[in-house]
């Protein structure tokens, strides 16, 4: 079905905010679909279960970041350049039916890569 969408980003270890999207997106049951507003051709797949979360960014360089409950789990960034895995953390999420959010840690190794919350707003949502 066809929403309107708000996609936020928010960098905690740089205290940078971000707007990722607004305007039309797609929800097909537990997953959201929109495009990125900076480039189009990014497709973003947001998708929320009982085990976690799972996000997907495609475009040329495609990255796929699964979050977990009560532990850890890996993020893959495939480039033309080659493949990275990362290990990350879930510090919390919220899943209301106007609201979503993420927020989570990756690492490389010991050390802390990025610390981000994601926040989807989301309006006109008809069943």
């Amino acid at each position: 079905m066809e929403i309107n969408i708000k996609a936020m980003q928010f960098d905690l270890l740089e205290n940078r905010f971000t707007l990722l999207a607004q305007g039309k997106g797609t929800l097909e049951g537990s997953t959201l679909i929109y495009r990125e507003l900076a480039d189009p051709a990014v497709r973003n797949e947001i998708t929320f279960s009982d085990e976690g979360i799972i996000l997907k960014r495609i475009a040329d360089i495609r990255s796929t970041t699964v979050l977990k409950q009560g532990g850890r789990a890996s993020a893959s960034v495939r480039s033309p350049y080659g493949d990275m895995v990362l290990e990350t953390e879930l510090v919390g999420y919220r899943k209301d039916r106007g609201r979503w959010e993420a927020e989570y840690k990756i690492y490389s190794g010991p050390q802390l890569v990025t610390h981000q919350k994601f926040v989807w707003e989301l309006s006109d949502i008809f069943d």
